[in-house]
């Protein structure tokens, strides 16, 4: 049907286009708008249509869409609304470690290549390391 049954079609001089109903977008009123999932597009993403994933993520949105929000680096939670520590860096864990809980807490990095990093940003090194990347392991009796 006329814009996919759901818009109406509207004439300006000799061009044609549709303006969607509530919740639709496209050309020809065939998806849903950003931030709206589903086959009738009348579910919404986490963070709702204004901030879909709180704007710190993707959310697998249209007509086939589940809702899930796919965060951003340095981002967790169902809605990407928690950050972790050392974002400010630019990475999460200031590049040292990684956000793996929905609490957004570092899983600091601890091997002989990345270095031993310790504290709730990953900013210091481990017990037993010093250096500039934590790789120098201090002497032990």
């Amino acid at each position: 049907g006329v814009c996919n049954g759901h818009g109406r079609c509207e004439a300006s001089g000799d061009k044609a286009q549709c303006v969607c109903s509530s919740m639709w977008a496209g050309e020809a009123c065939e998806g849903c708008q950003n931030g709206a999932f589903g086959k009738a597009c009348d579910q919404f993403c986490p963070g709702g249509l204004a901030t879909p994933c709180q704007g710190h993520g993707e959310c697998d949105g249209g007509l086939q869409g589940t809702g899930r929000c796919t965060c951003a680096e340095g981002y967790v939670g169902a809605d990407c609304s928690v950050s972790c520590p050392g974002l400010a860096s630019g990475r999460s864990c200031n590049g040292h470690g990684r956000c793996r809980t929905a609490l957004g807490l570092c899983e600091c990095l601890a091997s002989p290549a990345d270095g031993f990093w310790a504290s709730a940003g990953c900013t210091e090194c481990a017990l037993g390391f010093s250096g500039a990347h934590c790789q120098v392991a201090c002497p032990t009796d």
